[in-house]
């Protein structure tokens, strides 16, 4: 069954369990990254910069996995700017990645995070090293009849809430 750009968008906000009516909330948002030629990626990608709770994010690609031993993986991290430039700053945020195909957002892969993460100049980014094997980016799904990457494009997706404090 086929869904809509704003079902997708609100199946990766529903993931995300952990109190969104929270007065904490400080501000939630989406962005994609839409990758346009696999083949060509780099060990190491970063997305566009993007702006959510007013704080500057960036997303990483590793296409063929963090380097200890997570090679069958494809390994994606999210990074916040902010922190790198101030040294008593913390940032707490939730999210959730997915990987997509670009003509279809009923074709997804998902991973999120199991709560709030705290972002600072200690630990600027938080990761998944194994987010997907390389295999399942080329394997058709059965519901769809469609690989995540199909002409050689996937797009990424975040999901991201950030909070005014930690729980």
């Amino acid at each position: 069954m086929l869904i809509t750009e704003d079902q997708y968008i609100n199946r990766l906000k529903n993931s995300l369990h952990d109190d969104a009516d929270n007065k904490n909330v400080l501000d939630e948002g989406f962005f994609e990254w839409e990758i346009n030629n696999w083949s060509s990626l780099k060990v190491f990608e970063v997305s566009p910069t993007f702006n959510i709770g007013n704080y500057t994010w960036k997303i990483a690609l590793i296409p063929n996995g963090y380097n200890d031993g997570n090679g069958e993986y494809v390994s994606l991290y999210l990074g916040n700017h902010d922190v790198e430039l101030k040294d008593n700053l913390n940032v707490y945020g939730s999210f959730v990645f997915a990987m997509r195909n670009s003509n279809d957002y009923s074709h997804h892969h998902i991973e999120k995070t199991n709560g709030i993460e705290c972002f600072n100049k200690n630990n600027d980014e938080h990761h998944f090293p194994k987010f997907i094997k390389k295999r399942d980016l080329f394997s058709k799904n059965k519901k769809t009849n469609k690989l995540l990457i199909e002409n050689n494009k996937v797009v990424i997706s975040v999901y991201l809430r950030v909070y005014r404090k930690g729980k």
